[in-house]
C-alpha cells in the first residue's frame, strides 16, 4: 500500500494486521479516520499525510500502532474509545492531539510530537515516555504517566501524574502547574536500592492542595524498604504557591513511617524511617508540649508533615530548627538529660537557644556527624552544625562534646554562640561563609584535635574561651576571614595563618593572648592585633599589622591602632604597617620582646592619613631600636630638616624627619636587627616638626622619653621665640 488514499480504514477483529511499505521508505497513504474494532494489535508503518484532524477510534481491548511518521500541517488527532493508540515515530503533524473516551495514547521512546500539537487529556490517560514536546493539559479523572519528557504540563484539580508501572524513572516537564478546586494526585514508587520514581521541572506552581501518593515498587510487601531519603520533585523555581500544599495520602507504608521535606535547593524530599518506634531518622523542633528536648512530642517528623515523631531523637538523628506548619514554639529550649544527635540545622528566621536544663554541666549535646542520607537523614559528613541563610540567631550554651571530626558553618547574616564549652577527640573545623559571625564564650574550647578557621564569608569567628591544653594546633585558612582570639590559651601546638587574618585583642586585659609555642605567617596571610602574646617563636612571610584588626575608612584605606609584641621573630618579604587615621589615634607600636627580632627584607610602611583628618604641623615620631643604618626613598617634596647623624648597611637612620600632612612613607630596606626593647613606633605629638629614629633601650623608659620629648617641645617653642 504505497502513495494511495483512504477514506477510513477499519480493522476489524481478525487477528492482527501490519501495513508495511512496499519498496521506499519514503511511501506513504493519504487517510481518513480510522477505527480499530479489534482486540488485537494492529500495526500502520506506512507514513501518514493529513491536513485536516483526524478520528482515531481504538475500541476496548485494542491496540493501534502507528510506526509510520503521521505528518501534515494542521494535522491533529482525536484519540477516541476505551483501547490504546501507539505513536512510535517522530511525528511532524503541527495539529493539536486530544484523547477523550478513556483511552490510553502512548509516545514511546523512539516517538515524539512538535511543540505545537498540544496535548489534551479529557478523559484517558497520556503515557509519555518518548518526547512530547507541546503542552499538556490533564482533566480531573484523567492522568498522565511516563518516563520521556513533556512541554509545560498542567494538573488540573482531581487529575493525576502516576508513575507506578515496576520501573523507576524519571518523568521531565517544562514547568508544573498542579492542583485545583479538589486535590491533583502525584503517585510514585519506592524501588529496591534507595531509588525513587521523581519528576524534574523547571518551575512548579502550586494550587490549593497536591496529594502525594507512594507505592512500594511491585506492590505492597513486595520488598523491603530502604531507610533514607529520595528526591521526588527537583524544580528551578517556585512560582506560585507553598510546598506545604503538597501532603502524604499515608505516612506509612508497609510499617515504615513516611514524611516529605523541602529544601532550599529545589527539591521535595521523601523520608522512610525504621520502623518499631526506634529513633528517628530526623526530627524537627516544633515546641508543641514545652521547651525540653526530652518531650517527643516536641519534635514532628518533617517541617510540615503536623506529625510528631514516635521517639526522642538519638545519636543518628539530625535535628533541625524547626517546623514552619505548625511554626514552632518554645524556641529557648533545655536538653534535660545527656543527649547525643548525628547534626543540628537551623532554618528557622527565630532566635533558638539550647541550655542543659535538668543535669546541669551533665546534660551535654554530642554531635556525630556522620552522613545519614542513605539511612533516612538528612546530612553529608563532616557537617555538624549548619546554619542556614536567613537562620536567626542561634546560642548553645550546654556543653558540646564532638563525637567526630566535623565543619560548624554559619551561612546567615546573624550570629552563632557557643558557651557551654567544646571538648571531645576529633578535629573542628569553623566556617563563617556569610556576614553572620560564630563566638566562642565561656566554657573552654578543648578537644583532642585540630581547629582551624576556612571560612568564605566576611564574618568573624571570635574565640574568647580559653583554647586548652588538648588542642593539638590552631590555623587561619580562609582567605577571607578572620580569627580573633583574647584569652590566655593553654594549648602549645603551633599556630599557622595561611590566608586571612589572625588577630589578638587583649590589649585591656593586661594579660598575654595564648597562641601556641609558634606562630608561621604565611605570604597570604596576615597577623596584628592589641595586646601582647606568649608564643616564643615567629616566623612571618605575610602581614604583620600594629592594632586593633583592619578597618576600612572612606578612602578604601586600612586603619591600624595600637600595639603588638613580638618575640624572637623571622621575617621574609613580609609587611609592617602603621597607620593613623583619625586625631583620637595618637600612637601605635609593635615592641620587640626578650630576644629580639630580625626583620629581614622587609617593608615598614607609615600611612598618615590626608589633612582633612589630622591637623597640619602636627608631627609624628618614629623611635626605632638598638640599629642604625640608611634611609631609603626619601621624597623632599615631602620631608625636611633631614640631619644623619648616623648611617650604616642596614636599619633605619637616626635622625630627625619631618613629615608633611597627608604624605605616606615607606622604608624599603634591609631593616635588620632590633635588639631586646627597641621599639618601632609611630606617635602624634603636637608642635614638634620631625620624625626622630632614635634608640629607646628598654620598655620601661617610656617615662624618660616622654619627658625627653616634652623638653623637645619646650626647647622647640624657645628656637620659635629667639630665633636661634
Amino acid at each position: 500500500m504505497n502513495n494511495t488514499s483512504y477514506g477510513t480504514i477499519t480493522f476489524n477483529d481478525a487477528g492482527s494486521f501490519v501495513l508495511n511499505p512496499n519498496g521506499s521508505a519514503s511511501n506513504q497513504i493519504r487517510t481518513g479516520n480510522i477505527a480499530d474494532n479489534s482486540t488485537s494489535v494492529e500495526t500502520i508503518n506506512l507514513k501518514i499525510d493529513s491536513t485536516t484532524s483526524r478520528n482515531i477510534t481504538v475500541a476496548t481491548g485494542g491496540d493501534l500502532v502507528l510506526g509510520g511518521v503521521y505528518s501534515g500541517t494542521g494535522a491533529s488527532i482525536a484519540a477516541n474509545g476505551s483501547g490504546t493508540l501507539t505513536l512510535s515515530a517522530a511525528n511532524t503533524y503541527t495539529g493539536n492531539t486530544t484523547i477523550s473516551g478513556g483511552g490510553t495514547l502512548v509516545v514511546t521512546s523512539t516517538g515524539s510530537t512538535t511543540s505545537t500539537s498540544a496535548v489534551s487529556v479529557t478523559s484517558g490517560t497520556l503515557i509519555a515516555n518518548g518526547i512530547v514536546s507541546g503542552t499538556v493539559a490533564v482533566s480531573s479523572g484523567s492522568t498522565l504517566k511516563g518516563t520521556g519528557s513533556t512541554g509545560a504540563a498542567t494538573i488540573s484539580g482531581g487529575g493525576n501524574i502516576n508513575l507506578v508501572d515496576g520501573v523507576v524513572g524519571t518523568l521531565t516537564v517544562g514547568g508544573l502547574t498542579s492542583g485545583g478546586a479538589t486535590a491533583s494526585v502525584l503517585t510514585f514508587e519506592i524501588g529496591i536500592g534507595g531509588t525513587a520514581d521523581s519528576i524534574a521541572t523547571t518551575t512548579l506552581s502550586l494550587s490549593n492542595t497536591t496529594d502525594i501518593t507512594i507505592d512500594n515498587l511491585n506492590g505492597a510487601g513486595s520488598q523491603t524498604l530502604t531507610n533514607g531519603t529520595y528526591d521526588l520533585i527537583t524544580y528551578s523555581t517556585l512560582s506560585s504557591g507553598t510546598l506545604g500544599n503538597l501532603s502524604l495520602t499515608d505516612g506509612t507504608l508497609d510499617g515504615h513511617t513516611l514524611s516529605l521535606t523541602s529544601l532550599a535547593s529545589g527539591e521535595l524530599v521523601l523520608t522512610v524511617s525504621s520502623p518499631g518506634g526506634g529513633a528517628p531518622a530526623q526530627a524537627y523542633w516544633s515546641g508543641a508540649t514545652s521547651s525540653s528536648w526530652a518531650t517527643t512530642s516536641n519534635f514532628n517528623t518533617s517541617a510540615t508533615s503536623g506529625t510528631a515523631v514516635s521517639a526522642a531523637p538519638g545519636s543518628a538523628t539530625d535535628v533541625v530548627f524547626s517546623t514552619t506548619s505548625p511554626t514552632a514554639a518554645n524556641l529557648s529550649t533545655t536538653l534535660d538529660a545527656a543527649t547525643s544527635i548525628n547534626s543540628l540545622t537551623f532554618a528557622g528566621s527565630g532566635t533558638v537557644t539550647i541550655a542543659s536544663g535538668t543535669g546541669g554541666s551533665a546534660s551535654t549535646l554530642t554531635i556525630n556527624a556522620a552522613t545519614t542520607t542513605g539511612s533516612g537523614g538528612l546530612n553529608t559528613a563532616p557537617n555538624g552544625i549548619i546554619m542556614q541563610s536567613g537562620a536567626g540567631p542561634a546560642t548553645i550554651s550546654a556543653p558540646v562534646i564532638l563525637g567526630a571530626s566535623q565543619t560548624w558553618s554559619n551561612a546567615s547574616a546573624n550570629l552563632l554562640t557557643i558557651s557551654g564549652g567544646v571538648t571531645g577527640t576529633a578535629n573542628l573545623a569553623i566556617q563563617a561563609n556569610s556576614t553572620g559571625g560564630i563566638t566562642f564564650s565561656g566554657g573552654s574550647v578543648n578537644p583532642t584535635g585540630s581547629i582551624t578557621n576556612s571560612g568564605t564569608g566576611t564574618g568573624t569567628t571570635t574565640i574568647s574561651s580559653e583554647i586548652g591544653s588538648n588542642v593539638t594546633s590552631v590555623t587561619q585558612s580562609g582567605s577571607n576571614s578572620t580569627l580573633v582570639l583574647s584569652s590566655g590559651n593553654t594549648y602549645t601546638g603551633g599556630t599557622a595563618v595561611t590566608a586571612g587574618e589572625l588577630l589578638i585583642t587583649n590589649g585591656t586585659s593586661g594579660s598575654a593572648t595564648g597562641i601556641g609555642s609558634t606562630l608561621s605567617v604565611g605570604s597570604n596571610g596576615t597577623f596584628g592585633g592589641i595586646g601582647t602574646s606568649n608564643s616564643t617563636s615567629f616566623n612571618i612571610a605575610g602581614h604583620v599589622i600594629a592594632g586593633s584588626g583592619l578597618v576600612t575608612d572612606t578612602t578604601g584605606q586600612t586603619v591600624i591602632t595600637g600595639q603588638a609584641v613580638l618575640h624572637n621573630s623571622t621575617f621574609a618579604n613580609a609587611t609592617l604597617s602603621f597607620n593613623l587615621n583619625s586625631a583620637n589615634q595618637n600612637s601605635t607600636s609593635i615592641n620587640v620582646g626578650s630576644t629580639g627580632v630580625d626583620f629581614g627584607n622587609t617593608t615598614l610602611s607609615l600611612t598618615l592619613k590626608g589633612s582633612s583628618i589630622i591637623a597640619p604641623f602636627t608631627s609624628y615620631v618614629l623611635v626605632a631600636g638598638t640599629n642604625t643604618g640608611s634611609l631609603a626613598g626619601v621624597d623632599g617634596s615631602q620631608y625636611e630638616g633631614i640631619t644623619t647623624a648616623a648611617s650604616g648597611a642596614d636599619g633605619l637612620a637616626v635622625g630627625q624627619y619631618k613629615i608633611l600632612s597627608g604624605a605616606s612613607l615607606s622604608f624599603t630596606n634591609d631593616l635588620g636587627f632590633y635588639s631586646p626593647g627597641s621599639f618601632l613606633y609611630l606617635n602624634t605629638v603636637g608642635g614638634v616638626d620631625d620624625i626622630d629614629v632614635d634608640v629607646v633601650p628598654e620598655p620601661g623608659t617610656w617615662a624618660m622619653l616622654l619627658g625627653g620629648m616634652a623638653l623637645l617641645v619646650m626647647w622647640q617653642r624657645r628656637k620659635n621665640q629667639t630665633g636661634y
